[in-house]
């Protein structure tokens, strides 16, 4: 049975995106230094509003930003990063970001060199949620902070694992439609696509490791996302109280966050 409703998520999603191509396409932001780098906003909700273009960005990582692309941010009042990257991950490629922008290091549980040499690791990122709370409980309190002028960014480092569980579940708690959140999160592998290369070759310099062994973590494996809400529905009861319990978001913070991000 729940084979069954995944394939029917996927189909749905799949659905949607070729729909939707034109707008997934346009969600992009081109810079000069980041890949991966596009608007969150602009899906409908399952109350038919949409949310904000222009407030929230998802992206890999920011540790090449040209004097370009860090203009580019300013003109979009991109005030607030939140870096889903491991410490390690940093090391050597921190984020090069415009002077005076609120950055926060929120650490997953594993790092790129694990999650490329370890098949279990990539399982483990999207089943072991023991870590959710000291990311997600800060993630979104920045969200509520988040000034109305201001717009804000998450990553980590190709903007797929980390960076897709966390819009996954931002996007639940802004009430878009469960498809539409598949869909996002299957949208990187078209973000990445001409981009995959560069990707593998940098990951190859950085870590020593085989360029093949790269390329079959760079997938979209819709699968990795189920377990998430698998894990957390067998663990909670449900995502609402998983949100409540550790990221802080109750019927109050939930109804202002979609005040401050849904039209």
């Amino acid at each position: 049975m729940r084979t069954i409703i995944l394939a029917g998520i996927m189909l749905l999603s799949a659905t949607i995106m070729q729909a939707q191509r034109g707008t997934i396409t346009n969600r992009e932001v081109a810079l000069e230094g980041a890949v991966n780098f596009r608007d969150l906003g602009g899906y409908t909700t399952t109350a038919s509003r949409r949310v904000a273009l222009n407030k929230i960005y998802r992206a890999a990582h920011l540790s090449r930003l040209t004097s370009r692309d860090r203009e580019e941010m300013e003109r979009r009042k991109i005030h607030t990063v939140l870096d889903l990257r491991s410490e390690r991950d940093t090391v050597g490629a921190s984020d090069r970001l415009p002077f005076g922008v609120d950055y926060l290091l929120l650490p997953s549980n594993v790092c790129d060199s694990v999650l490329l040499t370890d098949d279990r690791a990539m399982s483990k990122l999207y089943a072991d949620i023991s870590y959710f709370k000291a990311i997600f409980r800060p993630f979104f309190k920045k969200m509520l902070l988040l000034p109305d002028t201001s717009a804000i960014v998450f990553h980590c480092s190709t903007g797929k694992d980390r960076t897709g569980i966390a819009a996954a579940l931002l996007l639940y708690m802004l009430d878009v439609p469960k498809e539409t959140i598949f869909a996002d999160y299957m949208a990187t592998c078209f973000y990445l696509q001409r981009h995959r290369e560069q990707i593998i070759a940098e990951m190859t310099e950085k870590y020593g490791i085989q360029p093949q062994a790269i390329a079959g973590k760079m997938e979209c494996n819709p699968q990795y996302l189920q377990t998430v809400f698998d894990v957390i529905a067998r663990e909670y009861g449900s995502v609402d109280a998983f949100l409540a319990i550790e990221a802080g978001i109750g019927e109050y913070e939930r109804f202002m966050l979609r005040e401050k991000f849904i039209e």
